[in-house]
């Protein structure tokens, strides 16, 4: 038994179809994603939204350790990789990229050793 279906209803589905493949999408790596970033006061879950929503990539963070309503004062216009190491100095973040997401956490302290003076023969 053969049955035929209507041209308007497979129309949308086909659609339906085709729109989902824009996650299949590659994403541009951190050195090729350009960003064009003016934070005045912005909190940094506002600079983190702006950033996704320029590059495709999701930030992934604990709100118990990362304070994500401190204020920013920033203006970048280049790439990924540049405004986070640019961000990272500044507040001192580490940021891990896997894939299409951005893991944050705050840098581990550096151990300063204090200076030792050798003498001898």
């Amino acid at each position: 038994m053969n049955k035929s279906y209507p041209y308007y209803l497979l129309l949308p589905l086909i659609f339906l179809l085709l729109s989902n493949f824009k996650g299949f999408a590659q994403i541009k790596s951190p050195e090729k994603t350009k960003i064009a970033l003016r934070s005045n006061q912005k909190s940094l879950a506002e600079v983190f939204s702006d950033i996704e929503k320029q590059s495709g990539y999701s930030f992934n963070y604990d709100q118990n350790e990362i304070n994500s309503n401190q204020k920013i004062n920033s203006t970048s216009n280049g790439n990924l990789k540049a405004l986070l190491d640019g961000l990272s100095s500044e507040l001192g973040l580490e940021f891990a990229i896997t894939g299409r997401f951005i893991s944050v956490r705050k840098a581990a302290k550096k151990k300063v050793l204090p200076a030792r003076t050798i003498t001898g023969v």
